[in-house]
């Protein structure tokens, strides 16, 4: 691990995203492992994956910033919005397109860097604009909401992808 490079997005407290890129045999990919905590709660498990793709997910997540304020969604039962968005995304069911401004999907409130580390967590976030987001997942299959300043999850989302960014130019620089 002493090879290892480790890197903190936010607060482990409140929220952040750990990535660790295995240095030895990392290259172009950036293999290494990608975690959240949200509370306390650590979530994902210890399994390698392409912090490449990590990076491209999170660039993703920044471009939808603007889609996860909704205040309809964000004053509805918080249970209910999870599985609106949940079943929305995975179920391809619409009811949640009631709720949507047109253009917006439901896999715009998806702020899982959805790596191989983190297939089996679920997390989402709904916005009140300028005021706050909620961020809501399951952690050991419990449903869990907690509340955070506006713009945090973005900070932290951007933070990561900025330092993946980094480490992807230089490697990509080593190579040529």
């Amino acid at each position: 691990m002493g090879n290892n490079l480790k890197h903190i997005s936010g607060d482990e407290s409140k929220f952040a995203i750990i990535t660790t890129i295995e240095k030895e045999y990392s290259g172009v990919w950036m293999v290494g492992e990608l975690h959240y905590i949200i509370n306390n709660n650590f979530l994902g498990k210890p399994e390698l994956c392409s912090l490449r793709d990590a990076m491209y997910i999170s660039e993703s997540i920044l471009s939808c910033s603007e889609a996860r304020n909704n205040e309809y969604l964000y004053n509805m039962d918080d249970y209910e919005v999870f599985n609106l968005i949940k079943d929305g995304m995975y179920e391809g069911r619409e009811d949640i397109y009631t709720y949507l401004e047109e253009r917006v999907f439901p896999g715009n409130f998806d702020i899982n860097i959805n790596v191989e580390s983190m297939i089996d967590d679920v997390i989402f976030s709904v916005s009140k604009k300028n005021r706050e987001s909620k961020v809501l997942y399951k952690y050991r299959d419990n449903f869990h909401v907690e509340v955070f300043d506006y713009g945090l999850v973005d900070s932290v989302v951007e933070d990561t992808h900025k330092f993946l960014s980094n480490f992807h130019e230089r490697e990509v620089l080593l190579c040529k």
